[in-house]
């Protein structure tokens, strides 16, 4: 090669030449309305700006890899980490570019940026890299739990399809839970599910029959007109796991949807499922790694993070859903 690969910190005024190399690269995901697609994915989902490493050649992005910033409730306290995702390098260049010089450039970006470890769900393809190479260590390889719908479930609650004005009337409760999980707020929900620049999903306000009060946060996805994802929701006490299950079950009864999906990694949600349903089954399978940059913090808490019992992952925290 005649001139050097550089790799940089990419920014918003890449998104051009970052959006040429992923239609490159997975034009079925990257075909509808691209640029206003990753401007959503980078700019409304974090409290910081992502940090984005870029290898470039002739001015031609051919390697990707981006870190969201995110916070996380870790046993009460909030803590600083990343969402790693998106690793990518043109398969013309790949034998003068790893994917990881691309991806440790990230990595240092997210140590200057004190991030206490970088989560994600790398693919098939790439999970092993990252364990072998990359040093990301393993918290769980898991199947989704399916079960069949069944017939309508009483319920004391009803969804109705939400409004902008639903976020103003909720008050967002805290998880009281002592477990690991994404901060969540009101802002986040709208965001992330709400003004989905695709409209993939189907947003509920959850109603108390009686009152009329607005109690929680409900979304759902139909995939592939044949399975139903209980994706996120956020309650008040007065709504049970066992609320959230009937509600989602006579939605997705009411529209056809035999098959409904979900991730078993909420122990609680888990035990209302078995509950509720005689019969479940494995579904696909999802890879759950981390990357501790924090030593000091590692050598305290990695236990504990390396333990699936003690998250609570909803499948919207990850960008396949």
């Amino acid at each position: 090669m005649k001139n050097k690969i550089i790799i940089r910190q990419g920014s918003e005024k890449d998104v051009d030449s970052i959006i040429q190399l992923f239609q490159r690269q997975f034009p079925e995901h990257w075909n509808q309305d691209p640029k206003v697609f990753w401007k959503w994915r980078n700019e409304k989902l974090s409290h910081k700006k992502t940090l984005i490493s870029l290898a470039e050649y002739n001015n031609k992005v051919i390697g990707y890899y981006c870190i969201e910033p995110k916070k996380i409730n870790f046993f009460g306290e909030i803590i600083e980490v990343g969402f790693g995702m998106h690793a990518v390098v043109d398969p013309l260049y790949r034998k003068e570019l790893s994917i990881m010089q691309v991806t440790e450039f990230a990595y240092d970006l997210a140590k200057e940026s004190e991030m206490k470890f970088i989560y994600g769900f790398p693919n098939n393809n790439f999970y092993l890299i990252q364990e072998k190479i990359e040093r990301w260590d393993r918290v769980s390889i898991y199947n989704t739990m399916e079960v069949k719908t069944i017939e309508s479930l009483d319920c004391n609650f009803f969804i109705s399809p939400l409004v902008e004005k639903d976020f103003d009337e909720l008050e967002f409760p805290r998880i009281k839970e002592k477990i690991i999980r994404l901060e969540s707020s009101k802002e986040y929900f709208k965001n992330r599910f709400f003004n989905h620049p695709r409209s993939l999903y189907k947003c509920f306000s959850i109603k108390e029959k009686q009152s009329d009060e607005n109690l929680g946060l409900l979304v759902l996805k139909i995939y592939k007109s044949e399975t139903g994802h209980i994706i996120d929701f956020v309650k008040t006490d007065k709504v049970s796991n066992s609320d959230i299950i009937k509600l989602s079950n006579n939605f997705f009864l009411n529209k056809q949807i035999e098959l409904i999906s979900f991730w078993q990694t909420n122990n609680n949600f888990k035990k209302a499922i078995l509950s509720t349903y005689d019969k479940t089954k494995e579904g696909f399978k999802t890879n759950f790694y981390v990357k501790f940059l924090d030593s000091e913090f590692k050598n305290k808490n990695s236990e504990k993070i390396l333990d699936i019992s003690n998250w609570s992952l909803p499948m919207g925290i990850s960008d396949a859903f």
